[in-house]
This record gives structure tokens, C-alpha cells and sequence, in this order.
């Protein structure tokens, strides 16, 4: 083994993403030094400058609408503000809490951007939630009651209705099956595509939520279950009664707040309002619909706490969105319209390049960060933490993730950190995902996989998720089914563990990837110089054939495995499935014969191949990428440390200066901003990395609050 040598460097939590035509590329601006050496970020926030007609206007909690809007008479609300602004102006917001929404009418332009700003040095809050002063009525077990009065609600632009707890949720949480799953509304499924699956028409929950001492309350669908334990809560459809279970006595005035509002920030209708700067403001506390067949039904549609409303050109910057009911931050377009106006579809075309940008979006019901149909959407050096808190799994709960960007053309995720989300990581999914790419971020301690991408057609190349550290998530460090053209080059994939809910069925591998229906194929999937440790199992890939003929390997690090499970080969699941003697009689012909034994050669649908065997079947393949040039590590071993954001290698008997990797296209510099030389590279995503141990600091970004603390 060689001698260890412990080398520490610093990622810098900002820089800058650039779109040229067909590919997202990096600029790797303020990363670090030209010599390499470490460089932190430290840009405090400046109010940006009015341009054109603009003025400065302000805003305060002491101010009014009937004044100036000047810095010694401002206004009193945000959404006034929002009213009288023209192209070019600056919003600056002073400290405080601001329980509104704001509906913004008036667009930007190019060369004159409208911006909102929190007064720089100040907290600026944005709530969705009011606090609520009921006589409360005492039903019993440590329980309290009390009706909201519906002149409380004034957020009424909505299709679905104002009062947030009178809207049912479209999918139940917590893993039960309720009233949506028997699809009992009226009696009729409201979705063409739903079936039914047995629940429980007496479990309701609906699309509010509750505080109480400023603690976040967990909604129950049955009144007795809220009296199970305490600091839960139960609305009553049938007399819009909400139910507290205190633990004790009533709950003091001014004691509990509750969502009044589905969004904090966004404008009416479709494609209306563009060119708009969003900075160093927190939003928090709405109510939100979970997007079950969003598609097909605009009661659905996908809202966020902050949402463009499939406008182009927004910036949010340096903001914060904190338990959000759905969404935190939605930067997309929905299909049919859930506002009144009633806009219906914007084209692809006029939504786009909107930024999230050092953001800290956590405790987010379903999704941190979300766009749909969108083009060039960009997530860069934000923290997504502890998305999916309704914990939504099972039937018609598929559209979760601390990121997801669902036919996302030329979306780029970087320079993030994700982690802790009861869902997985990044999501991409639908058909259009052509020239993404995820790269530099650091992908952690997930309920799901890190990273999941499902029906994306493309060709070689079309995805790009490289250099990235992915570890301890659950299932797979990267899951794929049904997508084609994905390169996975130079990442760390570490200390996968057996999938549970969703991803039951991945059994803790670095990479898996599945061809499961008909529609898409499983094709055309490169893997290059990853690092691969503390996995149960390296790879499991399809076997090839149908639409999963084309795969590309090589200069990758795996783990050598104590089994034969050097690699799996899996069958195809669906449409119709193989059998699994029908697949061990084609994996056998692959082999020319070489069969070691159904007894540790197959199980459950998957073949477990030596390296020899792996080399074997990899012929058949892209006759120059056939592995031939990775390595086996006997015992490589990766330690993260969440509290000083520390992943220490040990790559054993392994030695990266003899591997000399080639750069996919358009890839040239490691997760630190370092330039990397197609045909020199060593693998995994740092540059520098060499034999024995070795410690790296990869995120010195913003941090991520406490539950129910506001940054």
C-alpha cells in the first residue's frame, strides 16, 4: 500500500454556468486560483442598480400603500410594490415578516430586469401562513377544535378553491392508501389514467398546514388517529372543523399559525410576466396540492412557493424557501392552467433560462427545486435538503425529488448540495432532457437513489452526469430506467445501501440502469473513470438487446467484490417480461457456454459475472470502450463526514496515476474547477487524487438551517 498523504481542499460554493448551443458547459469561474490552490467564496449581497425609467422603491412593515414608496415613506406591502413598478426598477424590501402574497403583473425586459430585494444585512420574510386566534373548543384526549372563518382565505384566483383545508390532496401521504387511491371523488376517478388500488375512503387528508409554537404540525387522515399522540392535526371535510391534539391545554392566542396561501410569489396566468430578479429573501409556510396526473388535470398542476408561471429569464438568488406545502421553487410551465385566467400550455420555446442560484430550499412537502418542460432551466450552488416531508411513496407518488427537472431541455444541475431528502437526490425525467448535464455536486444521504433518470431519448452523450460525489444514499448512487445517450464519467459512487420504498428493488449498487417498457430503450450508456466503493454491488446494467445494445466503458475503479458479483446483468422487467430461464439461456449463449453454476451465477432476475465473464460479455459492445483499461481496487473505502463536509478516499491497493482516462466531450475540468487532459485523467472526480488516503472539503456553500429555523 502507499504511504497515506492527507490533502485538503476547499470547493468554492459559487461560479457560473454558461449555455452554448446543444451543450451546457462550465466557465469555472471563481473556483480556484489559476495555481489550484483553494479560493472561498465571499460575495455579500448589493442591491442591484435600477436601470432605464427604474427608481428604487421600498417596502416596510411600519410603511403604506398611500405613501411614496421613497426610503422615508415606503410602502406598506410587497405586492403593492409589485403593482406600481415599471421595467427597471429595484423592490427593496426591509426587515420583517410580510404575510401576502405577491402577484407581480408587470414584466422586465432584457436590457431592464425588475428586481425585489431584501434590504442587504436584513431579514426579509415572506409567509404563506397567518397566525390563527380561534375560541377553541375542547374535544377531549388532549384535543382542541375550532373552524376557520372563510373570510380568512383571500388567496381566491385558484380553480381548486381558496381555503387550503377544504381541498383534498390528490395522493396520500405517509405511505397510506386513502381516500384518492380508492378513487372515491363523487364516486368517479377524476384521472383517465388512474386505477384503483383498495384505500381507505375514510382516510382524507387535505392540502394545508399547521403550526403550533412554532413547530411544524403532522397532519393525521382520520380524527382518531390525531389523537394518538400529540402535536398532530386533523381537517374535518365534512365541517371544515380543524382538530389539535396539544398534548394538554389549549393552545395559547397567538400560538398557531396556519397556511392561508398556496404560493408567496408568483403571477397570474402563463407566460406573463419575465425578466424579474428574486434576492436574498425567504419564503415560507404555504399550502400545496401534491401534482398527481398534473398533466391531464389542473386542479394538479405544479405550484410553487416561489413560481415563474412560465415566464423566462427569472433569477433567484441567495433566497431561501422553507416548508413550502409542494414545491419550493418552481421554474417551469404547467399544462393546463390552475389559475382562474386560465392561460392554458406556453410553448417550450418562451420558457426558459430561469436560475436558481445559492439558494437554500429544505423541508419541502414533495420537491426542493422543480421545472416542467422548461428550456436551459439552471440549479447552481443551492442546498436542497429534506424535500418529500409528506413522504409520498407508492401509487401515484412518483414525482418527487430534491431536484426534478421533467423534459427539462438543456437543464443543468451544479455545484449543489443535496442531501437528506426523503425522496431521491436529482430526478430527470420525461422525454426531453437532451444536452443536460449534472455535474460538481455533491449528492448525500438520500431516502432514494442520488440521482434517477427515466425516459429520456437520446443519442450518445445527450446526458452528462459527471464529477460529482454521490454517497450513502439508498438503492443506487445513479438509477435509470428507460433512458437513452447517458455518460456517467469521473464521479465518486460510494456507500450505496439496499433500496427501500420506491427503489425496493435496487439492490444497493453504484450504477444500475434497467430497459423496462416498450416506449424508450435503455441505449447508448457510456461509464468512464468513476471511482466505485462500499457498494453491494458495483454495476447492474441490461443485458444487450432490443434497445439496449449500445454501451461504452472504460477507466473505471471498481471495488473488487468478496462474491463473483463483479457486475450484474439484469433481464427485461416489463412488456413482456423475460423468464428467467429464457434470460439464463441467453446469458449462457453470451458467454459462449461458461456457465459457473444457477446456484451463484443467477438470482432474482439477475446474472452475477467475474470480471473475465463481464469482459466476455462486453464484447459484443462498442468495439474500442470495452472496460479492457479499469482497474479492481481489492478494498477502497470512503468516509463522509456530514458535520465538516469531509470525504476521506483510501484507495488501498489501488493507484490512479496509472490510469489515463479520456474527457467526454465538452468536459474539461474536475469537481474543484481544475483542468483535466482528455487521455491523462485519473479517476473519480478529483484531479489531484493518488494512492492511499486522502481528505477533500466539498462544500463550503451556504448551510443548511434546523428544522423550522429561518436562515
Amino acid at each position: 500500500m502507499a504511504r497515506p498523504l492527507v490533502l485538503t481542499l476547499v470547493r468554492v460554493a459559487a461560479g457560473l454556468l454558461s449555455v452554448a448551443f446543444g451543450r451546457v458547459t462550465s466557465s469555472g469561474a471563481s473556483r480556484v486560483t489559476a495555481d489550484g490552490s483553494s479560493r472561498v467564496y465571499t460575495d455579500p449581497l448589493t442591491l442591484p442598480v435600477p436601470t432605464g425609467a427604474g427608481v428604487y422603491r421600498y417596502v416596510a412593515t411600519n410603511g403604506s400603500n398611500a405613501a411614496a414608496g421613497t426610503i422615508g415613506a415606503p410602502y406598506l406591502t410587497v405586492n403593492y410594490a409589485a403593482s406600481q413598478v415599471v421595467a427597471g426598477d429595484v423592490v427593496v424590501i426591509r426587515g420583517g415578516t410580510y404575510r401576502e402574497r405577491v402577484t407581480p403583473t408587470v414584466t422586465g425586459t432584457v436590457t431592464n430586469r425588475i428586481c425585489f430585494a431584501a434590504m442587504p444585512g436584513e431579514r426579509v420574510d415572506i409567509c404563506g401562513s397567518d397566525i390563527w386566534t380561534p375560541t377553541w373548543v375542547d374535544e377531549g384526549s388532549n384535543t382542541w377544535s375550532a373552524t376557520p372563518d372563510t373570510g380568512l382565505f383571500t388567496d381566491d384566483v385558484w380553480v381548486s378553491g381558496k381555503n387550503p383545508f377544504m381541498i383534498l390532496i390528490a395522493s396520500t401521504p405517509y405511505e397510506e392508501n386513502g381516500l384518492p387511491e380508492n378513487n372515491a371523488f363523487n364516486g368517479v376517478s377524476p384521472w383517465a389514467s388512474d386505477t384503483t388500488i383498495n384505500g381507505n375512503a375514510g382516510i382524507t387528508y387535505c392540502i394545508g398546514q399547521v403550526w403550533l409554537n412554532g413547530v411544524w404540525l403532522r397532519q393525521r387522515g382520520t380524527l382518531a388517529d390525531c389523537k394518538l399522540a400529540a402535536n398532530q392535526w386533523w381537517a374535518d371535510q365534512a365541517t371544515g372543523k380543524i382538530f389539535i391534539d396539544t398534548g394538554g391545554v389549549a393552545p395559547a392566542p397567538g400560538a398557531v399559525e396556519i397556511t392561508m396561501r398556496k404560493t408567496c410569489f408568483r403571477p397570474r396566468g402563463q407566460g406573463r410576466v419575465s425578466f424579474y430578479t428574486l434576492q436574498g429573501i425567504t419564503f415560507r409556510r404555504t399550502a400545496g396540492q401534491y401534482p398527481r396526473n398534473f398533466w391531464e388535470n389542473r386542479f394538479h398542476s405544479q405550484v410553487g412557493a416561489v413560481d415563474v408561471a412560465a415566464g423566462k429569464e427569472w433569477l433567484i438568488t441567495d433566497c431561501s424557501v422553507l416548508e413550502a406545502g409542494s414545491i419550493g421553487i418552481f421554474l417551469g410551465r404547467c399544462n393546463s392552467d390552475p389559475d382562474t385566467v386560465n392561460d392554458g400550455i406556453v410553448s417550450r420555446i418562451n420558457i426558459g433560462n430561469n436560475v436558481a442560484r445559492r439558494c437554500v430550499v429544505v423541508d419541502a412537502g414533495m420537491c426542493g427545486i422543480c421545472t416542467y418542460v422548461s428550456l436551459a432551466t439552471k440549479v447552481e450552488d443551492c442546498v436542497i435538503a429534506r424535500a418529500n416531508r409528506g413522504q409520498f411513496f407508492g401509487h401515484k407518488r412518483y414525482e418527487n425529488g430534491g431536484i426534478k427537472l421533467l423534459e427539462g431541455h438543456q437543464g443543468v444541475v451544479s455545484d449543489s448540495w443535496i442531501h437528506d431528502n426523503d425522496c431521491q437526490g436529482v430526478y430527470f425525467d420525461g422525454s426531453d432532457f437532451v444536452n443536460s448535464r449534472i455535474t460538481r455536486n455533491v449528492i448525500s444521504d438520500n431516502r432514494g437513489v442520488g440521482i434517477h433518470i427515466e425516459f429520456g431519448s437520446d443519442t450518445w452523450d445527450g446526458v452528462d452526469i459527471d464529477h460529482n460525489v454521490i454517497v450513502g444514499n439508498s438503492g443506487s448512487c445513479i438509477y435509470s430506467n428507460d433512458s437513452n445517450g447517458v455518460t456517467v464519467a469521473y464521479n465518486l459512487l460510494a456507500n450505496t445501501v439496499q433500496g427501500t420504498d420506491d427503489y425496493a428493488f435496487v439492490n444497493g449498487t453504484g450504477i444500475t440502469y434497467r430497459y423496462n417498457a416498450a416506449r424508450s430503450g435503455s441505449d447508448q450508456w457510456s461509464f468512464y473513470g468513476n471511482v466505485f466503493a462500499g457498494n453491494l454491488a458495483n454495476m447492474d446494467v441490461p443485458r444487450p438487446y432490443n434497445n439496449a445494445l449500445g454501451r461504452r466503458a472504460d477507466w473505471n475503479a471498481y471495488e473488487k467484490p468478496a462474491s463473483r458479483a463483479w457486475l450484474r446483468i439484469n433481464k427485461f422487467f416489463k412488456l413482456p417480461a423475460d423468464s428467467d430461464a429464457a434470460f439464463q439461456t441467453s446469458m449462457n449463449a453470451d458467454l459462449t457456454g461458461n456457465n459457473p453454476g444457477s446456484g451463484t451465477y443467477f438470482f432474482s432476475g439477475r446474472a452475477n459475472l467475474t470480471r473475465a465473464e463481464w469482459l466476455t460479455a462486453s464484447a459484443v459492445y462498442d468495439a474500442t470502450y470495452r472496460d479492457a483499461n479499469s482497474q479492481g481496487w481489492t478494498a477502497p473505502t470512503v468516509t463522509w463526514n456530514a458535520g465538516t463536509r469531509t470525504i476521506t478516499i483510501n484507495t488501498d491497493n489501488g493507484d490512479p496515476a496509472t490510469v489515463a482516462g479520456e474527457l467526454p466531450a465538452d468536459v474539461t475540468a474536475d469537481f474543484f474547477g481544475v483542468a483535466r487532459t482528455s487521455g491523462a485523467c485519473r479517476p473519480g472526480p478529483f484531479a489531484g487524487i493518488v494512492a492511499g488516503s486522502q481528505s477533500f472539503v466539498v462544500w463550503n456553500g451556504r448551510s443548511t438551517p434546523p428544522v423550522g429555523a429561518i436562515p
